[in-house]
């Protein structure tokens, strides 16, 4: 279809809360970490005429000590639903609001830094594509985390990740994907 000019302004107004009880936000050990983040962007506060849209998301993590062996098994929960609200012809989001699942913070094994890495990737969403209708997401993860001793800089992880985007729109593809291995983190 045809989409609005590729530069959009994007304004959003709307709240944001944060519950964190870790005991490190860099590398927890034991806690819950709470995130419900939702915007809405119109052009009366400065959006594009094309661009009007709601978008909320929201993220759970839970971190459990298991004895006192230094092993943490992590858990993350989180999803997200996102609507064009404009009725305007060729109106939509632009694909920056939009839901991926890439990277160490969503799904592990795609780094993300090319679009052939996104969840979906390029060939399922052409990154000059505006979603017209609505999206939403899921993801769940859940980890083992090991200390490496005498190396206390380093986590060896073993993880299982889940997640899907969802379309409304006719031309993008719905898409899930799980994942699950071993990996060597570093303590920041």
């Amino acid at each position: 279809g045809t989409y609005p000019e590729l530069e959009s302004n994007i304004a959003t107004i709307g709240p944001l809360f944060e519950l964190d009880y870790r005991d490190n936000p860099f590398l927890p050990t034991r806690g819950s970490y709470t995130r419900w983040d939702t915007q809405y962007s119109n052009p009366d506060i400065g959006s594009s005429d094309t661009v009007e849209f709601m978008r909320t998301e929201t993220k759970f993590s839970y971190y459990i000590p298991m004895f006192d062996t230094g092993i943490v098994w992590a858990n993350n929960i989180s999803g997200g639903y996102l609507k064009n609200l404009s009725t305007l012809a060729n109106s939509g989001v632009p694909n920056s609001r939009a839901f991926f699942l890439h990277g160490q913070a969503k799904i592990r094994g795609f780094g993300g830094s090319s679009s052939s890495e996104h969840i979906p990737n390029g060939g399922q969403f052409d990154s000059s594509a505006f979603v017209t209708g609505e999206s939403s997401y899921y993801l769940f993860k859940t980890e083992f985390r090991f200390p490496i001793p005498k190396i206390s800089s380093l986590v060896l992880a073993l993880f299982y990740d889940l997640g899907a985007v969802d379309f409304t729109d006719p031309d993008k593809q719905c898409v899930s994907k799980t994942e699950s291995g071993i990996c060597l983190s570093r303590d920041p």
